[in-house]
């Protein structure tokens, strides 16, 4: 264990204010031939280059964890598109009967999770909706014409 913590970290901080090249030789005379006093340094210098790397592979990860998010993230909607089909969704949606609805909606949502103050509703991604040229019994689970 060494004796002069002080003296270790002054010349640690030192050294570490200078380039890689000059340090060896900084540290050689600065230590002047005392080796627990370079030794201690040397497993500073170790530690920290181990912190340092796994610091730039932690980095590496999380870029490439925010580069997928984004990637999920952006989602090029046609809003007249999405518009559009949701009013046609509506307009067939209130013609059916209550339990035809409640059917209809475990057909769409994925889930439903209940917060304080809102839903938020998960849904299956669909393709647009055009209940002229379906019959409903076409889309309506169970009963498909098959």
């Amino acid at each position: 264990m060494i004796k002069n913590w002080e003296r270790v970290q002054t010349l640690f901080l030192k050294a570490m204010d200078l380039r890689p090249e000059e340090r060896a030789a900084f540290l050689e005379t600065a230590c002047a031939g005392d080796e627990e006093l370079r030794r201690e340094i040397a497993r500073l210098e170790a530690e920290i280059g181990a912190l340092e790397l796994d610091r730039e592979s932690l980095q590496l990860q999380l870029d490439e964890i925010e580069r997928k998010i984004n990637e999920s993230a952006v989602r090029d909607y046609n809003a007249e598109l999405l518009q559009r089909t949701l009013r046609d969704f509506r307009s067939a949606f209130t013609a059916l009967t209550p339990p035809e609805q409640s059917e209809a909606l475990q057909c769409v949502l994925k889930g439903v999770t209940v917060h304080r103050q809102k839903l938020a509703l998960e849904i299956f991604e669909l393709e647009e909706f055009h209940p002229s040229s379906q019959n409903r019994k076409d889309w309506l689970p169970g009963l498909d014409s098959n």
